[in-house]
């Protein structure tokens, strides 16, 4: 499976087409909380080409905020494995994934948004679960990801779109 796309059934979230339906300066701001540190995160979109878009991350952590960090996302290749074709890495087996999805309504800021929610369960090639994760996103939103709740081991990670500009 290509780097920066999720599928559930016959959905499917690819990072480029989450940026790439928007204009020039499109935004969203995601609010991150992990292990007790918070931090927050505003992606703009900055330019946009036939085959890449460069978007720019200002990070904001404990009262500081870090220079501006531009990345190029690339259009996927026609033909990007679909989840039936995915095989995992260590066993070559088909990935030890259960997700499932369902529509909801979430909140951001003053604006309500449809959202596809993916509830994933990983598991390890020994069956062991290994990671528990929603994710919720939509299409009216810059990047597309609007919540996320994730465990891995001891880990949580809860992460929010607080405010976006389409």
């Amino acid at each position: 499976i290509a780097a920066g796309t999720v599928y559930a059934e016959d959905y499917q979230h690819s990072e480029w087409d989450s940026w790439n339906a928007f204009g020039v300066g499109a935004s969203s701001t995601m609010e991150t909380e992990t292990a007790g540190t918070k931090m927050k995160m505003t992606t703009t979109l900055k330019k946009k080409e036939a085959d890449k878009l460069t978007v720019e991350t200002v990070v904001e952590m404990m009262g500081t905020v870090m220079p501006p960090q531009e990345r190029t996302i690339a259009k996927p290749a026609a033909g990007v494995a679909k989840s039936a074709d995915a095989k995992c890495p260590q066993c070559g087996k088909a990935p030890h994934v259960k997700a499932t999805q369902k529509a909801e309504k979430l909140k951001v800021g003053d604006k309500e948004v449809d959202c596809t929610l993916i509830e994933a369960v990983v598991n390890g090639c020994d069956g062991k679960e290994m990671s528990v994760s929603k994710t919720w996103f939509s299409k009216a939103v810059p990047g597309g990801m609007v919540k996320l709740e994730s465990k891995t081991g001891g880990m949580e990670v809860k992460q929010s779109c607080t405010t976006f500009e389409a």
